[in-house]
């Protein structure tokens, strides 16, 4: 029994020592100070985290090669960048919270994530991929502005559960679908693209998605589905555009300045703000009802509906043609 209670007892102790060094059981704390990843010094406890372990970053962190582990946070006094030299990965086979700072250093950082991204602080790397084998999900209060915010993933789709903000980057959601759930409907984009992909409103009331697009951004190759889709800012496009639903404008709706695009409108199109030709010549094909009560200039509007389709207009309609469907 003696000997039995003396085990125990070691077991205990070392417990209590684990716990003392390792604030948070079963995760890898940096120290306020940080390191490069791979240096046990960086670490509390002095072991560095490998491919399965939880982290949490509370000083400035240095990426080096075939860096990798399991859930990551960012707190708000820690900074995730590559080591300076070259371009360095981060492989996060779990969820990345970030409260802090995610950054370039000098060189490129490039993120690969397989799980959910919550996103409440800087976030200016080069490249951010998705890559996990199931639906993954995107909440933000802030921008994400790194160059790029790439879909490469083989399964699954792209939950949005909050307004997703991106400021001078490419988002590319190469085909994936992007579903908007209720309440959280809004894409705010300054600069950049937001190029193939299909945004499925989640439905519910009103099941609209909200676009507020300034300076250059545009979209490419994007299908949306939704019961209201309000277009605010300077929304642009190019070719292959298409809405299954009503549109409102709000803002200003024209094609990218350096070609003639056509946009495909199921639904009713109610002009509050303006639409026009940039440059060349912005197509519009409605299938639905018109409500004219902004400026409407365009060179070509077509009503290419199946059944009876009513025009409303408090304001001059004045595009150089208006052609219905023979």
């Amino acid at each position: 029994m003696k000997s039995f209670t003396k085990t125990v007892a070691i077991i205990i102790f070392f417990i209590g020592v684990l716990v003392y060094s390792n604030p948070t059981l079963g995760q890898i704390h940096s120290t306020a100070s940080g390191g490069n990843w791979s240096n046990s010094s960086t670490w509390v406890g002095g072991i560095a985290p490998g491919i399965l372990d939880d982290v949490v970053i509370n000083g400035p962190v240095y990426i080096e090669t075939g860096n990798g582990c399991n859930n990551i946070t960012i707190a708000n006094t820690g900074s995730l960048q590559n080591k300076n030299g070259g371009n360095r990965t981060l492989a996060v086979n779990g969820n990345i919270s970030n409260q802090g700072t995610i950054q370039n250093n000098n060189y490129f950082f490039y993120l690969d994530i397989h799980g959910d991204i919550d996103n409440n602080g800087s976030w200016s790397n080069y490249n951010t991929f998705l890559v996990g084998a199931s639906d993954q999900n995107i909440s933000s209060t802030t921008s994400f502005s790194g160059y790029s915010f790439r879909s490469l993933k083989t399964t699954g789709d792209i939950f949005a559960n909050s307004t997703l903000r991106f400021n001078n980057t490419i988002v590319d959601f190469n085909g994936d679908t992007l579903q908007m759930n209720t309440g959280n409907d809004s894409i705010i984009l300054n600069n950049g693209r937001l190029i193939e992909t299909t945004i499925l409103s989640s439905g519910g009331a009103p099941g609209q998605v909200y676009f507020n697009f300034s300076n250059t951004a545009y979209v490419d190759e994007v299908y949306i589905e939704a019961n209201e889709v309000v277009m605010d800012g300077v929304f642009q496009f190019v070719d292959i555009f298409q809405v299954i639903g009503n549109v409102r404008v709000e803002g200003t709706l024209q094609n990218l300045n350096g070609g003639h695009y056509t946009v495909t409108i199921n639904g009713n199109l109610t002009n509050n703000g303006t639409i026009r030709d940039n440059n060349y010549n912005c197509y519009l094909y409605i299938t639905g009802d018109i409500y004219q009560n902004g400026t409407w200039t365009n060179n070509h509007t077509y009503l290419s509906g199946d059944a009876d389709q009513n025009l409303w207009f408090t304001q001059p309609f004045s595009p150089s043609l208006l052609r219905a469907k023979t």
